[in-house]
């Protein structure tokens, strides 16, 4: 059982705490990660971390709520999360916080606003996730068109049968949001000979024009698309950005896949286009909800034309290795007085 700083237990959970020397000369940080990242942790940020910094390390295997942040909260001038609460109320119980470092990309977790008015450093680690986020929007892709998932499923029960899929090749793929992730998607995607619309209020014409993309309005990408795939950060303009006019405009053979926020994507409205067959298929790693609920159509087993993973996208070796190098250089920058490379907000 881990107790709070006052000795209270907050949490009977199964989870793991490393083993952590008291050094009260040094600046304290609290890290918060999924257990599963145990052993890439120890492999690259703890020893570096240990050589500069108190740790109370905690890896978990279900997500803090607001409440257990606000019961974890002492004295720490530093704490890494990946997808917990940060609001106003939660960094108000941090007295000496001066950073907190997401572990990934995203970071509408975190209250930018009040932490920018508390003085208090929000980072992330853009671009590290992307090339991992990118082939699993591929493989989501492959696994609708080509029903992989079925057939695997099938197969290992002993029926041997035959349904028709499609190619990639040739077909157009629409892809909203030409961000980092974005953009390794179009270099993945031109191997397969597709052809490549984007649509993004940021435009990079030198990279579309080397990669042969085509900038287009929003209508032209729902409608022409054979395979639409969400690449936003959430936001107040991005939510619920794919709901059902949008699924109306779409092709009845195309393919949605979301590898960004649930959020972003009006589930009802998906579960709808695809019940009603106004759309073909979807690949979808994450939810409005996570975990969500699974009494949802969409985790529905014969629900073949839907492909579900549990917000995996920048779950590989690679891509936490280089967030965790990140993650750290951030920090030494807050600790040392310096405006940190990844603050999400400007000066």
């Amino acid at each position: 059982m881990r107790l709070s700083p006052k000795g209270a237990p907050i949490d009977k959970r199964k989870s793991e705490s490393l083993p952590f020397v008291e050094e009260t000369m040094r600046r304290k940080v609290t890290l918060l990660l999924p257990i599963e990242f145990k052993d890439i942790y120890k492999r690259t940020l703890r020893k570096p971390f240990h050589q500069k910094y108190q740790m109370k390390e905690i890896l978990f295997d279900k997500l803090y709520s607001k409440r257990e942040m606000i019961d974890l909260a002492s004295d720490e001038e530093a704490i890494i999360v990946t997808l917990e609460t940060m609001d106003r109320e939660v960094l108000s119980a941090y007295s000496e916080l001066k950073i907190v470092a997401n572990f990934g990309v995203g970071y509408d977790n975190v209250d930018i606003q009040a932490a920018k008015e508390k003085g208090i450093f929000v980072t992330n680690a853009p671009g590290a996730n992307a090339t991992s986020v990118a082939e699993l929007t591929l493989g989501l892709i492959l696994s609708v068109t080509r029903h992989i998932p079925h057939f695997n499923n099938r197969t290992k029960t002993g029926s041997w049968e035959l349904v028709l899929g499609r190619e990639l090749y040739q077909k157009t793929l629409g892809i909203i949001g030409l961000g980092n992730i974005g953009k390794k998607l179009v270099q993945i995607a031109a191997g397969f000979g597709m052809k490549i619309i984007a649509h993004d209020i940021i435009r990079d014409d030198r990279f579309a024009a080397e990669w042969n993309v085509e900038y287009t309005d929003i209508d032209r990408l729902a409608s022409e698309s054979d395979f639409i795939s969400v690449h936003l950060p959430l936001s107040q303009d991005s939510s619920d950005f794919v709901d059902h006019k949008f699924l109306g405009k779409m092709k009845k053979d195309a393919v949605l896949i979301n590898t960004a926020r649930g959020q972003i994507v009006n589930e009802k409205d998906l579960v709808n286009a695809l019940q009603e067959k106004r759309i073909a298929g979807a690949g979808l790693d994450v939810f409005t909800t996570e975990p969500p609920s699974f009494g949802s159509s969409l985790f529905n087993s014969t629900a073949d034309n839907v492909v579900t993973t549990a917000h995996i996208g920048g779950s590989t070796e690679a891509a936490l290795a280089r967030i965790a190098e990140i993650t750290l250089n951030n920090i030494d920058a807050a600790m040392e007085g310096r405006w940190p490379p990844n603050n999400v907000y400007s000066q």
